[in-house]
């Protein structure tokens, strides 16, 4: 009789220890995957952010800001540029 009972006790014990097993092992496993979504999420997410800082660099340089407002009609087309004049002091002495 206690024989019997030892051997329905380890089978028994063998088979909570199989279980508790298989259900570390699934765990483990979910947390395989959730890593691995993380991973490719962090990759995703570098690469936008190195995509979006090359944007932002090429639209912050003044070639397209003045090509921008030289299409919208902010600014003429061609330079004006203002001759040198000689300073008003100069003048208002030259003057008598």
């Amino acid at each position: 009789m206690k024989k019997i009972n030892l051997v329905y006790l380890v089978i028994i014990l063998n088979l909570i220890l199989a279980a508790g097993q298989l259900f570390l092992t699934s765990l483990r496993a979910e947390g395989g995957s959730t890593l691995s979504d993380l991973q490719n999420r962090a990759g995703k997410l570098q690469d936008d952010n190195q995509r979006l800082s090359s944007e932002l660099y090429a639209k912050s340089s003044l070639s397209y800001i003045q090509s921008q407002a030289q299409s919208q009609n902010l600014i003429h087309l061609q330079p004006q540029f203002v001759s040198p004049a000689l300073p008003i002091a100069v003048v208002s002495v030259a003057e008598p």
